[in-house]
């Protein structure tokens, strides 16, 4: 179900989660903030939406997904982490965050869209892991949508109608193997992963509508896997990448498919 390798946590980890039917994407890596805005605008002429974020060396890389369900998208990049008035004025035109990457200079990407199935949402940005906070969000119908760091510092997006029954936490100073393996077991999959240099979260999740193929499969790296993302069969459903601010490693969870397409 996934490769357990020793973890350096020195490293960047980087994760992606896939899930459901096949649909058109592309991916970008090693983007600089000067060349975001060209990316994000030719796949949107191609009928892409941003289905993930993620950084390395404060240079950032995304998903782009024919297969999101949204309407409409909006990104800001800024050089604070969170800029929290802009997430607001989108809130109030109904878009919700649908994917975050921080960098380690201390800027952030957000992702915003309508078309998600979230009714409402709230984030938390922490000096430490807000796991206090979760729960309580846990307690008021809230789940665990995205998650990303800047350095030191969390950030932590949980949502209403999430699509998800049941969420757990593995937080460790090391890659939690054995954890997630328990997990995984008891029909939880990766759904958010965040990691400052010397801690790494995961969110795993169980879904309220049961996929054909639940398996997930965990490749790492020493660089981005161009290579295999292009001989693989990517799926993907809603929560599409997890990325933790390490230094060299990328890893990926695939979820190799099973059905005919």
């Amino acid at each position: 179900m996934g490769k357990n390798t020793d973890f350096n946590p020195n490293v960047l980890l980087e994760i992606f989660v896939y899930f459901g039917t096949l649909h058109f994407f592309a991916y970008h890596y090693n983007v600089a903030d000067s060349r975001l805005a060209q990316h994000v605008e030719k796949g949107n002429e191609d009928g892409l939406f941003v289905s993930c974020v993620a950084s390395a060396a404060n240079l950032w890389a995304l998903i782009m997904d024919a297969g999101t369900g949204f309407s409409s998208q909006v990104y800001e990049l800024s050089s604070v982490f969170l800029h929290k008035d802009w997430i607001i004025e989108q809130w109030e035109k109904n878009y919700y965050i649908s994917s975050i990457a921080g960098a380690n200079n201390g800027s952030s990407l957000v992702v915003m869209a309508k078309g998600t199935p979230y009714t409402q949402q709230s984030y938390k940005v922490s000096n430490s892991f807000p796991f206090k906070w979760i729960n309580k969000k846990w307690k008021e119908g809230f789940h665990v949508t995205s998650m990303t760091t800047a350095g030191s510092r969390w950030e932590v997006v949980m949502s209403r109608n999430s699509g998800y029954s049941e969420q757990v936490v593995e937080l460790d100073f090391l890659y939690p193997s054995e954890g997630i393996h328990r997990r995984w077991e008891s029909g939880y999959r990766i759904t958010s992963m965040a990691a400052t240099a010397d801690q790494t979260a995961f969110i795993l999740s169980i879904p309220k509508r049961k996929v054909t193929d639940e398996t997930q499969e965990i490749l790492r790296t020493s660089a981005f896997p161009s290579t295999h993302v292009k001989g693989q069969k990517i799926c993907t459903l809603h929560q599409y990448a997890m990325v933790g601010q390490f230094a060299e490693e990328t890893c990926m969870v695939f979820q190799p498919l099973s059905l005919s397409l």
